[in-house]
């Protein structure tokens, strides 16, 4: 069953040595929406392998605000957690859920040996880091080059995309928390954006219309 699941979402994993390993090593968890995955600061002891559903990565900033990095799907890895577990450094993101999410867990420790075994598993991690830094290059852009007020539909258009809903039980903090900005800006601008019928706002909801 398990072994099923990691050829329909990693499609490619063409080795069935490698399938086998990470079926025989790995260990399946499941999130419910909106739950902590991971928080800065603690030990990496897993790789995450997504077999369904999606993840929003974010990273505390120097002031202590939480900035939005990326998002995870099935078929993917968290390249900030693979980092830091090659490093032996403890986390430097937090991950949380946004829909159900199960997850396969692949022992840090082992991650090497799979490096050395199987090179679509190579390939995988160097496409990983690739899409992800990208992800990242593009929410730096979104913060230099879009003014405040389409930084926000940009976000909450592709927040929709990997939550499956255009409906956020987010608050105003939340979303500033993602843009790295400050409440009252954000409540003042998605005011605006009601008013032009782009969003509807309602408590501790963002509706995007």
């Amino acid at each position: 069953m398990l072994t099923n699941r990691i050829k329909s979402s990693f499609k490619q994993f063409k080795s069935v040595g490698l399938i086998k390993e990470l079926d025989d090593m790995g260990t399946l968890v499941h999130f419910a929406p909106d739950q902590v995955i991971l928080r800065t600061g603690q030990a990496i002891e897993f790789i995450p392998l997504l077999l369904s559903g999606s993840v929003k990565v974010s990273r505390l900033t120097d002031d202590g605000k939480e900035m939005f990095l990326y998002f995870i799907q099935s078929g993917e890895t968290c390249a900030m957690t693979l980092t830091s577990a090659l490093k032996k450094e403890c986390s430097r993101v937090r991950a949380t859920s946004l829909t159900d999410v199960d997850i396969l867990l692949i022992p840090a420790a082992r991650v090497l040996f799979l490096m050395k075994r199987f090179p679509k598993w190579n390939e995988f991690l160097l496409q990983s880091f690739r899409t992800k830094l990208d992800d990242v290059i593009l929410s730096f852009e979104r913060m230099a080059f879009l003014q405040l007020e389409d930084q926000i539909v940009d976000y909450l258009t592709e927040l929709a995309l990997f939550k499956g809903s255009k409906v956020f039980n987010m608050s105003h903090q939340d979303l500033a928390n993602d843009l790295a900005t400050s409440r009252v800006v954000v409540s003042r601008l998605l005011k605006k954006l009601e008013r032009r019928g782009t969003v509807a706002l309602g408590r501790a909801k963002i509706t995007l219309l």
